[in-house]
């Protein structure tokens, strides 16, 4: 779901949102992911 909140993620997962968060930065930091459009209404999508 690219949609989901990463309160909501973090939730499904029982971890943190500060460990989603954190995971997600390096994600996009390494170029695997980015981010298309506003923080409340985008989604994530993943390029590789």
């Amino acid at each position: 779901n690219k949609y989901i909140s990463q309160t909501d993620l973090a939730a499904q997962l029982s971890i943190t949102r500060e460990t989603i968060n954190r995971n997600m930065k390096k994600l996009q930091n390494q170029g695997i992911i980015r981010r298309i459009g506003a923080d409340k209404n985008g989604h994530w999508e993943i390029l590789e």
